[in-house]
């Protein structure tokens, strides 16, 4: 899972074209790739410390069928490859690994998709913060009626620049993906209480609502 901001030459419509258009292809030829999708954020909402905020325009979710098959992405040919065409629309490139967690199968017929980066209060460390976010966090937005999908993705490591990076660093814990109903009319409302619950676990909350594209994956 890579986080990215958008060139500041560019506007939003150029951004997602060039990244859809131009972009998608040459991250399809990674091999043994399974899924390529791509969120555009439309929106944002933070709480907790403002020293945690995040701009983000993109995040892109790559899916591999185990931890070997993603070593394809890391060949030198590969990676020059996206380093060369990456520096034509984004910057700031930060990417982390991660294992998921499936709270609520999300429904094919979700009309919002948000994604939230979650950092973890200081006086909680990693096995603390995981199994508050796992059981109560996690069953109380599950019990929300407008939640028709949420997947926890907890952070195993991270890179800045494909270089890697501490936690210090990129202090993120998960990435949270939160799929909501056709039906929800006050979306900052929702993300409002879902932040509020959140505050015993979690010092800082970036949530983005995105539109999400998933290129066809051509023949092997």
């Amino acid at each position: 899972m890579s986080i990215f901001r958008k060139l500041p030459h560019l506007d939003q419509r150029a951004f997602e074209t060039y990244w859809r258009d131009e972009h998608a292809p040459i991250a399809l030829k990674i091999p043994l790739l399974e899924r390529y999708e791509q969120n555009c954020a439309t929106g944002s909402f933070q709480s907790g410390d403002p020293a945690l905020f995040r701009t983000i325009d993109g995040v892109c979710k790559l899916f591999f069928g185990s931890a070997e098959a993603m070593q394809g992405v890391m060949s030198p040919e590969m990676a020059q490859m996206l380093r060369e065409d990456e520096a034509r629309f984004l910057h700031d490139l930060k990417t982390f690994v991660v294992s998921s967690r499936t709270v609520v199968p999300p429904s094919e017929d979700a009309g919002i998709k948000c994604i939230s980066f979650v950092t973890r209060r200081t006086d909680l460390d990693e096995t603390g913060f995981e199994g508050g976010w796992t059981g109560a966090h996690a069953r109380w937005l599950a019990s929300q009626p407008e939640v028709c999908g949420y997947v926890q993705n907890f952070v195993v490591s991270r890179t800045a620049e494909r270089v890697p990076a501490d936690y210090e660093a990129i202090p993120i814990d998960c990435v949270d993906e939160i799929w909501l109903t056709p039906e929800l009319e006050a979306l900052e409302r929702f993300v409002q209480s879902v932040h509020e619950h959140a505050a015993s676990h979690a010092a800082a909350l970036n949530t983005f609502p995105v539109n999400v594209n998933v290129p066809t994956m051509p023949e092997r």
